[in-house]
């Protein structure tokens, strides 16, 4: 039988309802709420009690409905917090002495590996201190010893803008939030710049209060503007692979100009940021790259933890390093193979164009030419797609105009790239080329 409730009970589950509707929960959820009391409401306005029912001065609510009602708020409110949670960056490869600011403005801390960091946290290395913040694949950064960075805004899962202020020191960042499906922006703001990815691995540095801000990229392109709180109306720049730009305190950012290579290797680090394991050629995105490549650029092969490196992999890099030291042709050839070997023997391809372009390159500088055509031939023809395969082909070019004298087998590479990859660096490179 049912039966009203007290004044105590009704004035308890008012403040219940009035808290739930604070709660965050969807605008669309809340609104759906509303409407089932009203409706509810109109169907039996003249009701004083309801068995197994509550009543609330002008609204009725059967037991069931209401807890239905309020489970529903309730799982959304889990849902959105626990989505919430998951998109919060953590802090990862500490190594020497971090520390982190709570949610509540406590004094620093040490921090500790798979942290997860709330928006407006302070994350602050020592000289000795060095630490990744990673958020799933859309993003990660290292903030090298002395720096200290605070999340200044972090958006909702998938929209909104992802925003850094890098206080002192330097920060290496990689963004791969457009290919993950975010939909914002991600950007590192100084006291004097603000550098906003486009989808990039780039490094900033806030050098000092009197010599400013710089701006670096690896790969990719960068928007650097002045600092939202200089007001100046100076118009953003686009930074482009292997360029840097820097901001004196009050004046807009510098015009772009070419890296110098000690900055450039300097932040080849940031291969060993972002998804691993990694492999990589340390080329630029610029119509240089080939050259660079056949001056036997590095190959940079990510080994963070200690023995991680498939055995094979070790072999070869320890062989090609003996080669380089004693210079024999016996040894030369060994480590080639050692390399060739991983290539065939491998069930990842991700890398698989790297290792060929290196081999090629390899036997460039040993004065393999054909040998050299041959494996720049296979990578180009097993990975048409690739954003590499241009590099192949302009490699094969240039070695049979340069080295061989065959002019008319260079050009048919050449065309090869205008037809295919017009649009690549190496397409840009024959434009030139042939209006000279």
């Amino acid at each position: 039988m049912g039966r009203n409730l007290s004044d105590k009970e009704n004035e308890q589950l008012k403040r219940l309802l009035s808290g739930l509707q604070k709660a965050v929960v969807s605008k669309k959820a809340r609104q759906k709420f509303t409407d089932e009391l009203y409706s509810m409401n109109e169907r039996s306005p003249e009701k004083k009690s309801v068995p197994y029912g509550i009543r609330i001065p002008g609204i009725i609510l059967p037991v069931p409905r209401l807890a239905l009602a309020l489970s529903g708020i309730c799982m959304i409110f889990i849902i959105s917090t626990a989505a919430f949670i998951g998109n919060l960056p953590v802090l990862e490869n500490i190594t020497g002495t971090v520390k982190v600011q709570g949610i509540f403005g406590s004094g620093l801390v040490l921090a500790k590996n798979n942290q997860r960091l709330w928006p407006m946290s302070v994350i602050k290395t020592y000289d000795d201190g060095k630490a990744d913040i990673t958020s799933g694949k859309k993003y990660s950064m290292r903030l090298r010893p002395e720096s200290e960075i605070v999340l200044a805004h972090l958006p909702m899962p998938f929209q909104g803008k992802i925003n850094y202020q890098l206080n002192k020191g330097n920060v290496l960042a990689y963004y791969a939030g457009k290919k993950q499906g975010h939909k914002g922006e991600f950007c590192i703001e100084t006291d004097d710049l603000s550098a906003t990815a486009v989808g990039t691995d780039f490094m900033v540095k806030s050098i000092s209060p009197v010599s400013g801000s710089w701006v670096g990229v690896l790969d990719g392109v960068v928007r650097v503007a002045a600092a939202r709180k200089s007001n100046l109306a100076s118009a953003p720049i686009l930074v482009q692979s292997r360029e840097e730009t820097w901001a004196k305190p009050g004046m807009p950012p510098a015009f772009p100009r070419r890296m110098s290579e000690d900055d450039w290797l300097d932040m080849s680090e940031l291969y060993a940021v972002g998804i691993k394991p990694q492999v990589a050629l340390l080329i630029s995105s610029g119509p240089t790259r080939t050259s660079e490549l056949l001056n036997l650029t590095p190959l940079y092969i990510t080994d963070e933890k200690d023995g991680s490196l498939p055995p094979a992999l070790r072999e070869a890099a320890e062989a090609l390093n003996k080669a380089a030291k004693d210079d024999t042709p016996s040894l030369h050839q060994e480590a080639i193979k050692k390399v060739r070997d991983i290539v065939d023997k491998s069930k990842d391809k991700r890398y698989t164009i790297h290792f060929l372009l290196f081999i090629g390159a390899y036997q460039y500088q040993l004065e393999l030419y054909q040998e050299a055509i041959n494996t720049f031939l296979e990578a180009a023809q097993k990975y048409p797609d690739s954003r590499l395969a241009s590099i192949a082909w302009c490699a094969i070019g240039k070695i049979r105009a340069e080295k061989l004298g065959d002019q008319q087998g260079a050009w048919n590479a050449y065309k090869v790239i205008l037809d295919k990859y017009p649009i690549s660096p190496e397409g840009a490179l024959i434009r030139d080329m042939q209006k000279q």
